[in-house]
């Protein structure tokens, strides 16, 4: 079907509007439909769905590679009939859509410890990171844990991750909290697991979640 043709049977079936759904990301076109209306009534018509499965993706730029920051978008195209020239009807179309990014908010937290644990800490431990409830202990000297050793470190890791998934993350605004999280001991601002703070009572951890972020699409 040509564009003069699409034309044709979009005024003998008096249509006003299309509304295409869409979503896309993963690299790829996912779900879509079109929607014919004629005021407020549906209009059916396969000839026009199959002319707009072509056309619509010559006309309109949809975003569908993820790379981790990005992971898609979804909304509406609208197409409607400008007959505004006489002599050069057209098709127009105007996509309103969310792009969904996923994005990653740290915070500081100070889980409270028992005096045995701040000893054990001191004395055994170099750091300590994990998530998604995996945790990694990396010891500063060698030793042999004894039972009542390795009764206290699996309480304290379990304490830690209790602590990592429940800690509040500032910054994260309206987004969506996605199941990951991680948490280090390490006070820096990058991923470098480098120095473990503990005081008398408190370990500092920091804790990153990612969010699931929207924003409007161009």
């Amino acid at each position: 079907m040509t564009t003069q043709e699409a034309i044709k049977l979009w005024k003998e079936l008096s249509i006003t509007e299309c509304i295409m759904e869409f979503s896309c990301g993963g690299d790829s076109m996912n779900d879509y439909s079109f929607q014919f209306f004629n005021g407020n009534k549906k209009v059916e018509s396969p000839e026009l769905d199959s002319f707009f499965e072509d056309e619509v993706f010559k006309q309109v730029e949809f975003y569908v590679n993820s790379d981790g920051h990005y992971i898609g978008e979804a909304g509406e195209v609208h197409i409607e009939l400008d007959d505004s020239d006489e002599e050069e009807h057209t098709f127009t179309y105007s996509k309103s859509a969310q792009a969904e990014f996923s994005e990653r908010f740290s915070s500081y937290g100070e889980l409270k410890l028992t005096k045995k644990e701040v000893e054990f800490i001191k004395e055994n431990i170099l750091n300590i990171n994990g998530g998604d409830g995996e945790i990694n202990v990396n010891f500063k000297r060698d030793f042999i844990l004894s039972d009542e050793d390795d009764v206290l470190l699996e309480k304290l890791k379990n304490k830690i991750d209790d602590f990592a998934v429940n800690l509040e993350i500032e910054g994260e605004g309206d987004g969506d909290a996605s199941d990951w999280y991680s948490f280090t001991t390490s006070d820096e601002d990058d991923d470098e697991i480098s120095t473990l703070k503990v005081d008398d009572e408190h370990l500092h951890l920091r804790v990153s979640r990612e969010f699931y972020v929207y924003r409007d699409s161009e």
